[in-house]
Parts: C-alpha cells; sequence; structure tokens
C-alpha cells in the first residue's frame, strides 16, 4: 500500500481527511441506533474477499527504430520485440467493506475497500546457430563464431486502489423479500504502473572474403562479418490519482430456500463516478546503431533519446458493475460472481507524447460477510 501511503501527502490530502472525517462521523452518528434495533436481523455485516482481475489499458510497449528494419530477422522468433514488452495480464485484488444497517430506517452505509498488484518479468535471449569466421586455409586454430542474437530484460509492475463510502436507501421492488438499494457517495481511485527495459540485438550478419596473398596463396582468405549492433534502454511510470461523486444501485433477490436453513440469492449492482485528479507520465528512452564494417570498427548508425515528463489535471468517467450468487445461513455469506468496473481515458500511456488509455478491471471474485448485532 506504499503507493495509498503517498497519497496522503500530496496536495489532495484534504479530500482525503474530509472523506475519511465523514465517514467516520456517519458511523459514530448510527452506533446508538445500531445497539437499539431489534434482534430479527444483523444491522452490521463485516466482508472479506478476493478478485483475479484480467488488467486491460496500461500496455504501452516501445518502439525502436531498428525494430522494423529487422522485423525479417528469425532471432525475433518465438518471442517478437513486442512480445518482450508484455504486462501480465491478470492481478490478484483484496478487499474489505463495512456495512451499517439500520433496523426500521430503510438506510445502509458502506465503506468498502480494494487493492489489487500484479508484476511481471522476462530476462531471455535468442540466438542462431554460430557461423565459422576467420582465416580459412592452413589457419584453423585462428577461426571464431558469430551468431546473430536477440536479448531482453523486462520487469513491470502495476497497483490499484479504490476506496468508496456509500449512504443509500432501500426501495424495493414491490416485493418483501427483494432489497433495492439507491446509493450515492464518493469514491477514491488510484493507479500506477512502471516498466524497465533493456534489450541488446544483432539482427544481421553478412561476410565479407578477402585474399591478403592472390598471387601467391589463392587458397587462403579472410572472412570478415558485417553486422549491425543495436541497444535501447527505456523506462515509464504512469499514474493517476483522483476522487469525485458516485451512484450505485444493488439488489439481491432470492432464488431458493429462507435465510434462517440456508437461502440461494441473486445479487447484482451498477455503479458510475466521475472522478476528478491529476494524470501523470515520467518516460525515458534511448536506442543507439552501430555498424561493424569493412574498417574493422563500429561506426555510429544512429542514437536517438527523449525523456518527456507530463502532468495534467483530468476527468475520468467510471462505470462498473456486478452479478453473483449468494448463499446465506442465518449471518453468514458467501458470494460467488463477476465484476467489471471501466475508468475511461484514466492513464497517459503515451510515450513522446501524450495519450489516453481506459483502464478495466473484470474477473471473477468471491467473498463471505459476516452479519453482527442481532
Amino acid at each position: 500500500m506504499s503507493e495509498l501511503i503517498h497519497a496522503t501527502t500530496n496536495r489532495g490530502k484534504p479530500y482525503r481527511h474530509l472523506l475519511c472525517s465523514a465517514s467516520i462521523l456517519t458511523l459514530l452518528a448510527l452506533a446508538p441506533r445500531v445497539q437499539a434495533g431489534e434482534a430479527d436481523a444483523p444491522t452490521v455485516w463485516i466482508e472479506l474477499g478476493g478478485q483475479l482481475a484480467r488488467v486491460d489499458g496500461i500496455s504501452a510497449p516501445f518502439i525502436a527504430p531498428f525494430a522494423d528494419k529487422a522485423a525479417g530477422s528469425p532471432i525475433f522468433e518465438p518471442v517478437s520485440f513486442l512480445d518482450a514488452q508484455r504486462m501480465p495480464r491478470f492481478s490478484y485484488e483484496g478487499e474489505g467493506g463495512l456495512t451499517l444497517a439500520p433496523r426500521d430506517s430503510g438506510w445502509v452505509f458502506s465503506l468498502g475497500a480494494r487493492y489489487g498488484r500484479s508484476n511481471g518479468g522476462r530476462d531471455f535471449q535468442q540466438q542462431t546457430a554460430g557461423q565459422m569466421v576467420g582465416i580459412y586455409g592452413p589457419y584453423p586454430d585462428r577461426a571464431s563464431y558469430v551468431r546473430k542474437f536477440f536479448g531482453a530484460q523486462y520487469n513491470s509492475t502495476e497497483s490499484h486502489t479504490v476506496l468508496d463510502f456509500q449512504a443509500g436507501r432501500d426501495v424495493g421492488l414491490g416485493m418483501s423479500d427483494v432489497s433495492s438499494i439507491l446509493g450515492a457517495g464518493v469514491r477514491f481511485a488510484q493507479f500506477t504502473s512502471k516498466a524497465a527495459l533493456g534489450i541488446h540485438a544483432r539482427p544481421d550478419l553478412q561476410y565479407h572474403k578477402t585474399y591478403p596473398f592472390p598471387v601467391l596463396a589463392p587458397q587462403k582468405y579472410f572472412s570478415r562479418p558485417l553486422f549491425h549492433a543495436y541497444t535501447m534502454i527505456a523506462h515509464s511510470e504512469r499514474s493517476f490519482r483522483g476522487w469525485g461523486p458516485s451512484l450505485s444501485w444493488s439488489g439481491s433477490a432470492p432464488i431458493v430456500g429462507k435465510h434462517q436453513n440456508g437461502q440461494l440469492n441473486f445479487d447484482w449492482g451498477v455503479n458510475a463516478a466521475l472522478l476528478f485528479g491529476r494524470q501523470r507520465a515520467n518516460v525515458s528512452h534511448q536506442t543507439t546503431g552501430q555498424y561493424y564494417g569493412l574498417a574493422r570498427h563500429y561506426q555510429s548508425a544512429y542514437h536517438n533519446g527523449a525523456a518527456p515528463i507530463r502532468s495534467r489535471s483530468v476527468t475520468v468517467p467510471n462505470v462498473g458493475g456486478f452479478a453473483a450468487v449468494s448463499y446465506r445461513l442465518e449471518n453468514f455469506k458467501m458470494d460467488i460472481g463477476y465484476r467489471a468496473d471501466v475508468f475511461i481515458g484514466a492513464m497517459d500511456m503515451g510515450i513522446d507524447s501524450s495519450r489516453k488509455a481506459t483502464m478495466s478491471f473484470h474477473g471473477p471474485f468471491a467473498s463471505i460477510s459476516v452479519g453482527l448485532g442481532d
């Protein structure tokens, strides 16, 4: 949670204090009513769970000038230049929540937190079979081997945090055993991603024969390798932090049974928010190309480098929802379902210029809840 701790030290600190203060005051104000309620249903629910979430929208591979020139080289099989920079597809989320439902009021107040993280990395080298070069004829001991090769070292991390405070009211759907809660509140979201890349490549290789003694010993010759050597070093750090108003609708309908003896339910929910925050991108990269030719030394082919730093205020729409099947027995409840959250234009995934990207998290989740206060 280092990213979240860091977030509380920036200029958005008063907003986080306001959110926490409002949440605590609301919970304290409701405490007497919770204790004074009837004993037919829990007034406090504590929830813990997790999700295996697929993360989309954070892939931003670097493109080097030599990638197109060497596109047909066998060194990019089976792993290509872009495949070497593939981010993890999934992250693991943990979540927790606290819900207060005072009896005879119809109101429901909730606090929720989700945190997810993923790490990825690749370290490999692909090369062709070596070809012997050097002096042919009576000097085989002076021969050497030269290969085409492609090596990459890539590391990436991603983390995301979502905090919610909601106050809602059960409006019902015309049936006493079906809940339908409309809520409003505040949502805070923080996303970070980091990537580091190092690449070395020799995609082409040719041979040039020279005959040092064409008259005295025409069968002797030198076979000199000619090739390009490329290097790329790149690093990126990207983030978004924002908060704003949120709306939600959630409900639960029984399928079979009663909660006293075991009940199967269908649960659903949709949510929307408008987040106001800051988007940052710190990207640096440098590529070099050298040519080893007949001059018997490396000659510079090109040199490119850039280190743009961007920061700006953005407004990010957020929509999401879930569907689940739950089993409840007395004051114990277990949910299994599928959930998705989409943050439109949340991250700047550009390299040398800004490029907004939509982040989404979706996948199966499971949670358990325990009711207290009955």
